[in-house]
């Protein structure tokens, strides 16, 4: 068995390897911590002061933009229909051919017409005969009523044959002016200069009056379509030139009349529908696209202005801090307008060139 001795020494001896332990820990983090501490004292001194962030008062043209997206629009479209019946034996003009007022977009079939048309100056013919006839007779017929070799009946019956075929003949002849007119409106005509759209008839299709056979479009000018709402519509005025872009010609700018402003706001939008005109004299520029029209709502001309980053808002009341020229500062209140695309117009409170403080 171990002795009471023997057992003393052995926790005496666990004990002061347990101090030790302890103490030798702790030598070790205050040194851990002191170079911690130089090391973050070094680096504090390195650092440079932090530099104040000031803005200048300045004098510029200062003006507030919205972009509103728009419809740019052919400026006329049109369904051309078929006036008359018939089968389609000729295509003048396919989907998204140039045409000008006047040109043929489809012929149709015009035999059975032709045939009418004979017909009709035939019968013209044999009228006029029977006319020029009638007024022989009734030339003879007054020449012998005046020698009273015949009765005023007889005259009379002579007078109203010749009537009665001068009116036929202007029947006929109106008849063949009404199937010559027929005739043309077998080739179905571009209303107006612009592009096919669309053609809706092929070759040998049979066509019913009032049938589409093709969509035609004009694009010079184009129209630009867009709304404004009541606090906007105030910034367009007819004749007023607006800025705008186009998807298919991104880095140029391009200009549009406005021609025409809604006097009556949309019930459900509340929205008002404004109309302008873009010239497009080479046919270049595409309709059915979204273009972006760039709207002054707002501007101040040479006027005194300060960053909105510089401005602190109280209520209804504005404040900056005035840089002064021994590095201070001061907190002014100052008097502003409405800010315009990120500045403040200045009405009272400061002057041009004074530096203020951005927190």
């Amino acid at each position: 068995m171990i002795s009471r001795r023997t057992k003393r020494l052995v926790i005496g001896f666990g004990c002061l390897i347990f101090l030790v332990t302890i103490v030798l820990f702790s030598v070790a983090r205050f040194f851990a911590n002191a170079a911690e501490q130089r090391r973050y004292a070094e680096e504090k001194a390195a650092l440079k002061p932090r530099e104040q962030l000031t803005v200048q008062v300045t004098r510029q043209d200062v003006e507030r933009e919205k972009r509103v997206t728009a419809e740019v629009l052919p400026w006329y479209e049109a369904s051309v229909a078929a006036e008359v019946a018939g089968r389609v034996v000729e295509v003048k003009a396919n989907a998204g051919a140039a045409v000008e007022k006047g040109d043929p977009l489809i012929v149709l079939d015009s035999a059975m017409s032709r045939l009418d048309q004979d017909a009709s100056r035939a019968r013209l013919v044999a009228a006029r005969i029977q006319l020029a006839e009638a007024e022989r007779l009734e030339k003879e017929y007054r020449r012998l009523a005046a020698r009273n070799v015949i009765s005023r009946t007889e005259l009379a019956a002579a007078q109203s044959r010749a009537s009665v075929s001068r009116a036929e003949v202007d029947r006929i002849e109106a008849e063949l002016g009404r199937l010559d007119e027929m005739l043309d409106r077998h080739v179905v005509t571009a209303p107006f200069a612009g592009l096919v759209r669309e053609r809706e008839v092929d070759l040998g299709d049979a066509v019913n009056v009032n049938q589409t056979v093709a969509a035609v479009v004009q694009i010079d000018p184009l129209r630009v379509v867009f709304s404004l709402n009541e606090q906007e519509i105030g910034a367009v005025r007819n004749g007023s030139q607006l800025r705008l872009k186009l998807p298919e010609r991104p880095s140029e700018d391009f200009v549009a009349e406005v021609t025409q402003i809604g006097r009556s706001a949309d019930p459900v939008t509340r929205q008002f529908r404004v109309e302008a005109k873009l010239e497009n004299p080479g046919r270049e520029l595409l309709s059915g696209t979204e273009a972006v029209v760039f709207l002054s709502l707002e501007s101040a001309a040479d006027r005194l202005v300060v960053p909105a980053a510089a401005v602190r808002l109280a209520g209804t009341e504005a404040f900056v801090e005035r840089l002064q020229a021994d590095g201070s500062s001061e907190v002014l209140r100052v008097r502003l307008g409405p800010e315009i695309d990120g500045f403040y117009p200045v009405l009272d409170g400061l002057t041009e060139g004074d530096r203020l403080l951005v927190r």
